[in-house]
């Protein structure tokens, strides 16, 4: 029922699946075989990273929609890559699908019955999480063919895709109220049950540590949205946490330690002394968190790597307020990089260090040269709940976290 579809690549299992075909769809659709060396050798199950890798060369278009084969689309589809096309050189589109819990048969020839599908799906169908992804839409040209070799079937490996390319920084969109996608199998399986599950879990840490659940719908950077007749995009609000950690992922290596120096204004109009200090220290890998919303002209000028976190104090787990900038070495803590926390501005070093020795432990170093504090943190439980006493700690005295 999508005219508009150029191309229509089926991937099966084996070459008997593709005499199901009909015979009048044989021009607009191809059936291929799932390539060699794309089964996993031990779960005996397609890998996702050579299954993208086949289907980008086999593609012809301009435009790629990859979509899992129990997703029924519709022509809203369409409309919203005419929109993309139009106001983003570099997107990628992902969606929330319908689940309908009475199930559903439909005459997929009759356009009128196609279309009364959709508006039963839109009235009697339930959102999914914004966990499930079960299509991707963007230009064939930015399509990633370095996925690494998540199993078919169980979770994760779409969360690790979409996190990946916030990391590269494209326009993530959410098109949840134009493209209508739905499940055609509403009772599937605890995604933690199935074969694999553990395997995918692992590799998605190993790839991008936690930063892979910062790949859901509710992260996206804007929405499709219908006004006046015609689809526009708008800027998608949501936690505050989701553009903190955008920005940080955008601007580090998860194999290395991160250094974190947390900043006002003054310090990063001493940008320059940072920069030297971190030359010094030979160190790569660094983040600045700013908490100042004036610093926005300082750091689009600026060719260090700083992100914003509200001045604001809030209070979390830990029972009292804490300063926001506190709070967000935290939020960092929790993506599971390793951390080279550093005090790296004039503080009263040993009052530093008489507060934070005695809340050390673990595989957890302190130093404090002359004004500088550094503290390193490795990743893991052991590290945050570290990284959880420091910050109380210095919640409880005179020590400016600035």
């Amino acid at each position: 029922m999508l005219r508009d579809i150029a191309q229509v690549i089926v991937l099966v299992e084996d070459r008997g699946s593709c005499a199901h075909l009909p015979d009048e769809l044989s021009l607009r659709v191809r059936c291929a075989v799932l390539a060699s060396g794309c089964r996993h050798a031990f779960f005996h199950k397609p890998t996702i990273g050579c299954v993208l890798r086949q289907l980008h060369s086999m593609t012809t278009t301009d435009v790629l929609v990859f979509v899992n084969s129990d997703i029924v689309l519709f022509d809203g589809l369409m409309a919203a890559i005419h929109t993309l096309e139009n106001v983003s050189k570099k997107y990628v589109m992902v969606g929330r699908r319908l689940d309908v819990k009475d199930g559903f048969k439909v005459d997929v020839r009759s356009k009128s019955a196609h279309k009364k599908l959709e508006l039963h799906a839109r009235q009697v169908g339930f959102l999914h999480g914004d966990y499930g992804l079960d299509y991707f839409v963007m230009k064939t040209e930015h399509f990633p063919v370095d996925l690494p070799e998540f199993l078919i079937g169980t979770w994760r490996w779409d969360n690790t895709l979409l996190a990946l390319l916030m990391a590269r920084s494209f326009d993530v969109v959410d098109g949840t109220s134009v493209v209508t996608a739905i499940h055609q199998g509403v009772n599937s399986a605890d995604h933690k049950l199935r074969i694999g599950a553990e395997y995918n879990d692992k590799l998605a840490h190993a790839f991008m540590r936690k930063a892979y659940t910062l790949g859901r719908v509710n992260a996206a950077d804007f929405e499709l949205q219908m006004r006046h007749r015609n689809l526009a995009l708008a800027p998608k609000t949501h936690d505050r946490v989701y553009s903190l950690y955008k920005c940080i992922i955008r601007g580090i290596s998860f194999g290395d330690p991160l250094l974190v120096f947390l900043a006002n204004s003054t310090h990063l109009k001493r940008l320059s002394e940072v920069h030297e200090w971190i030359s010094s220290m030979r160190e790569i890998n660094y983040l600045i968190i700013s908490g100042d919303v004036d610093d926005a002209d300082i750091i689009s000028k600026s060719e260090a790597k700083v992100c914003y976190a509200p001045t604001a104090t809030r209070s979390n787990q830990l029972g009292p307020l804490i300063p926001a900038t506190a709070a967000s070495l935290l939020d960092v803590a929790q993506l599971g990089v390793d951390l080279v926390f550093s005090q790296a501005f004039p503080i009263d070093a040993e009052q530093a260090k008489e507060v934070l020795s005695p809340v050390r432990f673990g595989q957890i170093s302190l130093h404090v040269y002359e004004t500088n504090m550094i503290v390193n943190i490795v990743a893991g439980e052991v590290g945050l709940e570290y990284l959880r006493r420091v910050v109380r700690a210095l919640s409880e005295t005179s020590i400016s976290t600035h």
